[in-house]
């Protein structure tokens, strides 16, 4: 009762006030240090008890707070809290607000690069090509042991550690490498830490190039080969068990991370947060770092020339490769990428819109354990894009479908799986267009290649399917190739030689021809009994040459509809389909060379015992011969034609055509194009300069 008479009193005298008084709002915390994750409850007091207090995160992305004042962190960075508490109602006292500082720090962000003992030794700095003339270090290295005095260095330095020291790096230089001109040479100058004894790494590395001291808040690496070397070839250099090193630059700049870990023992990559990898950023980053298991966490957005080029070469134990969705690959961007990593298994899709000269060519080359080739999707791919991506990865049963949305270039798929020796499925091909080479000898050495999936493209280049599936002693049925366009060389070859092929597609429904674009297609295939749909009736020197030659099992022929013959277009196209007995040729107009050889042997097997050559009723031309090498109107002999020719109805001039004397032996026209790039290219790939 007596409290109650004493509130009220002073409630009475503070009423009697011209002005309210302060609310004398106050914070048990000012500030707090949480981990991603943890929480903490502000505690706020004033003069009233029962007093409502609101809360307000100025960066939600770092630390939310809820009604309660319940904070919690999310990710690495600064926040604050605004509490406030409004006027009383009775105007006693008046609205005020504090300030409560949340740090959300993660040790290995905040903690400068440290290097921790795992037994008695020596750990040496050294500063290659920091000689007379050259760039001097603008800042020294410092380090300290234990947290005790920091020394700083400009010269090579060695220093003894016993088990669990603890070493911290930092530096306020903005790059610790550079590449340099003396004289007439060109000279790479960096800063290396070397442990001559076992040392487990961890803690922000941005620590190294950080002018202003604040690593734990840089993410911008502001010079060129700002990190290059850093650790190469420090084979003692391993993981923390429960730390973690990072790199949280997400601005990068050209060889940042040349060769910064590479022939270390580190058995995991840090994050690499970046979306630009800049030219040449993450070249030879994990090079022969034969005990990384697990790749980074990447998301890039973008990758320039030789941005990501033999980044984890020879690194045998990693057995997944990162998710890879970008918007463009420059030049030579991911060659060589994955290349011996011989534990690899699994490579997720790859989705991209651009693709770049040699942009992934050599990605996975020899990775021997991978067992399925990623799906790939990509927009553009510039010339030899994909060249030699899967070579020699002979665990490979699979390949996922290439989509292209719009053109691939010059040699883009040329050798991509080269001696895949146990693929047995190949991939849907999709594009608007190739280009020259584009698929040449794409599956050259796949010889378990049983089943060949649709090839779409509207426009085929020069050689573009030459050689794709020649040779496959496996292969039983012959792809769909849905082109409306094709260019000279087009399907040179394209089954050539698959002895169990046995189906052809229904239909090859390009009717844009070019020279030799279906020459030698089915050549070979002694299994095949009928030949695919022919639509085309504008035709192209030597189009169907040889075509089927040697088709020893083929008894169902096109229905050739071209009325206007040109040089060579049938030229020896069913050579010694002994099975054929029936063909039919609505030609009208005859050229150089048309049919010559277009039957030879055809027909001659002993389970043949009619032959019918069905012809235009408006071409009275024909005539039986037993000669091959009529540059004229004629069947071989043997055959009937269809309708008849009787005697009165033969033009007068026919008995008086023209031949040549045949050679001993027809050989097929075999000369491509630009035959001197049918030569295999030089796996290396020229490098940049660092």
């Amino acid at each position: 009762m007596l409290a109650s008479l004493f509130t009220t009193s002073c409630k009475e005298i503070m009423s009697n006030l011209d002005e309210p008084v302060s609310s004398y709002l106050e914070l048990k915390e000012s500030s707090k240090i949480l981990l991603p994750g943890e929480t903490t409850t502000i505690v706020a007091t004033c003069i009233n008890d029962n007093a409502e207090y609101s809360y307000e995160s100025s960066n939600p992305q770092v630390a939310t707070v809820d009604k309660s004042g319940k904070v919690t962190a999310v990710e690495d960075g600064e926040a604050t809290i605004t509490v406030k508490v409004a006027a009383s109602a009775d105007n006693i006292y008046k609205a005020d607000e504090k300030q409560f500082m949340v740090y959300v720090r993660t040790p290995d962000l905040f903690d400068p690069l440290t290097l921790e003992a795992k037994a008695d030794g020596t750990i040496s700095i050294s500063f290659t090509n920091y000689i007379v003339g050259a760039p001097e270090l603008e800042e020294p290295i410092i380090y300290s042991i234990n947290g005790g005095e920091e020394k700083s260095v400009t010269a090579y330095t060695s220093f003894a550690v016993k088990t669990g020291d603890k070493v911290q790096f930092k530096s306020k230089n903005k790059t610790l490498a550079r590449r340099f001109k003396n004289g007439d040479y060109y000279y790479n100058q960096y800063v290396r830490i070397l442990p001559q004894v076992q040392c487990a790494v961890y803690g922000n590395a941005m620590s190294m190039v950080s002018p202003d001291g604040n690593w734990h808040l840089n993410r911008e690496i502001k010079e060129n080969f700002a990190l290059a070397y850093l650790f190469a070839s420090a084979s003692n250099l391993v993981n923390d068990e429960t730390r973690n090193l990072t790199l949280p630059a997400t601005t990068l700049t050209d060889s940042c991370y040349y060769y910064t870990f590479g022939n270390t023992s580190l058995e995991r990559a840090p994050e690499l947060p970046a979306k630009e990898i800049k030219k040449a950023s993450y070249m030879n980053m994990f090079y022969n770092c034969e005990n990384l298991a697990k790749a980074p966490v990447m998301s890039p957005t973008s990758i320039d020339d030789y941005g990501c080029y033999n980044m984890f070469y020879s690194c045998d134990v990693l057995s997944e490769a990162p998710t890879i969705n970008v918007e463009a690959v420059g030049a030579r961007g991911m060659a060589y990428m994955f290349r011996y990593c011989y534990g690899l298994t699994s490579a997720p899709a790859i989705n991209v819109e651009t693709v770049g000269a040699d942009g992934m060519a050599y990605m996975f080359r020899g990775c021997t354990a991978l067992t399925t080739a990623p799906a790939i999707t990509a927009e553009d791919v510039d010339i030899y894009g994909f060249y030699e991506m899967f070579w020699d990865c002979t665990s490979m049963t699979k390949a996922g479908d290439i989509t292209i949305k719009n053109a691939a270039g010059e040699g883009a798929f040329c050798w991509m799986y080269d001696n895949c020796s146990a693929l047995t499925v190949s991939p849907a091909i999709t594009a608007d267009s190739i280009g020259y080479k584009a698929g040449e000898n794409m599956f050259t050495g796949c010889q378990a290649l049983e089943k060949a999936n649709a090839i779409n493209v509207k426009k085929i280049g020069p050689n573009a399917l030459q050689n794709l599936f020649a040779s496959k002693p496996e292969l039983e049925e012959a792809v769909a190739v849905n082109a409306e366009q094709l260019d000279v060389y087009a399907c040179y070859q394209m089954f050539n030689g698959c002895p169990k092929l046995e189906k052809a597609p229904a239909t090859l429904p390009a009717t844009t021809l070019a020279d030799h674009c279906y020459s030698d297609m089915f050549a070979g295939c002694t299994k095949l009994e009928k030949a695919p749909a022919l639509p085309a009736q504008t035709l192209a020197p030597y189009c169907y040459n040889y075509m089927f030659g040697n088709c020893t099992s083929l008894t169902e022929a096109p229905e050739l509809k071209a009325a206007t013959l040109v040089d060579h277009c049938y030229c020896a196209m069913f050579w010694s389909c002994v099975k054929l007995n029936k063909l039919t040729c609505l030609a009208t107009t005859m050229a150089d060379y048309g049919i010559t050889w277009m039957l030879y042997n055809a027909g001659t097997d002993e389970s043949v015992t009619t032959r019918t050559f069905t012809r235009s009723t408006a071409n009275n031309n024909w005539f039986v011969s037993g000669s091959d090498w009529l540059d004229a109107w004629y069947v071989p002999t043997g055959w009937t034609i269809d309708p008849a020719i009787t005697a009165a109805s033969a033009p007068a001039h026919r008995a008086s055509s023209a031949y040549k004397a045949a050679p001993n032996e027809y050989v097929p026209e075999v000369a491509p194009i630009q035959s001197e790039k049918i030569i295999k290219r030089e796996e290396v790939l020229p490098e940049p300069e660092m």
